[in-house]
């Protein structure tokens, strides 16, 4: 049963996403394949943050790392490599790679200059990382990281002002521009191809309003051919949290473990 106040969400009576009014969530990731909700807290008194791991089908959640100093900003979740991928508030252009344990594999500069990154997200499909720096999109592939010292990001494509509230979906990236008019001038939606690179179409157009932020619920995008890519906790008896190691291995935990 799930249930909203004005400071906080709970899934059961037991198990709440947060504890405290000064407890706030900054950002979601989601794992398909195993069904894990990867929260990512920051306590607005302390600063400090923890990213917990939340299996949506048992309600089970656990702690992986608490008191981080990295301060993430965006976190991600790549269910193909078992990584996590995470931008800093610290180093807003340098993209850290870890397991989905937390633990930092590696760290790759993804810009020349500290420029923030509004946006960035994982294409199963391409294994790249998409993101977004003021008014362009750029993309890094993730299969290169481990054979290469130094790895650049590409330009993808370049808009004629600021992107905002973008929103991916292979192969097409969908976003609004700034609006350098009145309250009163229209939003105007437009997408991308980044497989052809051409340019962006305008798709539709909004009245103005407050804000206005993309989303999509759907079944998690997998590539041709990842139908093998199970998870063996679903069936296990001891399976209320199940937590992706290396190598395509799991480790099932059980409801005493998982607390």
């Amino acid at each position: 049963q799930k249930t909203r106040s004005d400071k906080k969400l709970t899934f059961d009576s037991n198990n709440e996403l947060y504890k405290g009014v000064d407890e706030r969530i900054e950002h979601l990731a989601i794992d398909g394949i195993t069904q894990n909700l990867y929260i990512l807290i920051r306590n607005k008194k302390t600063l400090q943050q923890q990213i917990s791991i939340l299996n949506i089908r048992t309600h089970k959640k656990r702690t992986l790392v608490k008191n981080q100093h990295i301060q993430p900003s965006i976190l991600i979740v790549d269910s193909i490599k078992t990584n996590l991928y995470w931008i800093s508030h610290d180093s807003p252009s340098k993209l850290n790679i870890g397991n989905l344990q937390g633990q930092i594999k590696k760290q790759i500069q993804l810009l020349s200059t500290d420029s923030n990154i509004s946006y960035m997200s994982y294409d199963p499909i391409t294994h790249a990382i998409v993101f977004v720096s003021q008014s362009t999109i750029y993309g890094l592939n993730t299969l290169d990281y481990r054979n290469q010292n130094h790895l650049s990001s590409r330009i993808l494509y370049e808009h004629s002002s600021i992107i905002q509230n973008a929103l991916f979906i292979h192969p097409t990236l969908y976003f609004t521009q700034e609006n350098n008019g009145s309250e009163e001038s229209p939003i105007h939606l437009h997408s991308i191809d980044i497989l052809a690179k051409s340019y962006a179409k305008n798709m539709a157009k909004f009245k103005n309003f407050n804000s206005l932020k993309l989303f999509v619920d759907m079944a998690p995008i997998l590539p041709l051919g990842s139908t093998s890519m199970t998870n063996p906790c679903i069936n296990n008896p001891c399976s209320d949290l199940c937590i992706p190691l290396e190598h395509g291995r799991f480790r099932c935990l059980c409801n005493d473990d998982a607390r």
